[in-house]
């Protein structure tokens, strides 16, 4: 193999090695965001289930819904939706 040869060799690998780093960025980049993503997710999936909690034991004590609307910041409408 000439000089030449050799050279575009040599940048023909790189640039394979280069795509194959750049995919495996991309990939940890998307895991990681996509956790910090679940993990947002979860956060304000679990206030919401403590809000609807609160807001199901002020309406069994008779708090009127306009009160549980304020603290818990559900709407009129999911709190008349709990038991």
């Amino acid at each position: 193999m000439n000089k030449r040869e050799q050279k575009m060799s040599d940048e023909d690998l790189k640039r394979k090695w280069d795509n194959e780093a750049a995919f495996a960025f991309r990939e940890e980049k998307g895991k990681y965001e996509g956790k910090s993503e679940g993990k947002m997710e979860g956060k304000i999936e679990g206030k919401m289930e403590s809000s609807r909690e609160i807001a199901t034991r002020m309406k069994a004590d008779n708090a009127p819904v306009e009160l549980i609307a304020k603290y818990t910041h559900l709407s009129i409408e999911e709190i008349e939706n709990l038991p």
